[in-house]
């Protein structure tokens, strides 16, 4: 994944980014994860942001393209592109 500035959020440093379950797509599992993360860095807003979006994603019909060989090297190209 590509961050602004190159570097990945402070937030999002102690997780490893894989793909999402649908049984991780829950609040409580979520609050759980805040719980860990430096509270200076968790402010309300960050909280309402997560319920909103988990409910969106639940209720949401999502779609991805199919995996391919050369997939993650497509999509880099995708992303670092001007």
């Amino acid at each position: 994944m590509v961050y602004r500035g190159g570097a990945q959020p402070a937030l999002l440093q102690p997780f490893r980014l894989s793909p999402v379950k649908k049984e991780a797509n829950d609040i409580a599992r979520l609050e759980t994860a805040l719980s860990v993360i430096d509270q200076k860095d968790v402010t309300e807003n960050l909280r309402a942001s997560l319920r909103v979006a988990v409910d969106t994603v639940n209720q949401a019909s999502l779609y991805t393209n199919k995996a391919f060989q050369g997939g993650t090297d497509a999509r880099n190209v995708l992303e670092t592109s001007p």
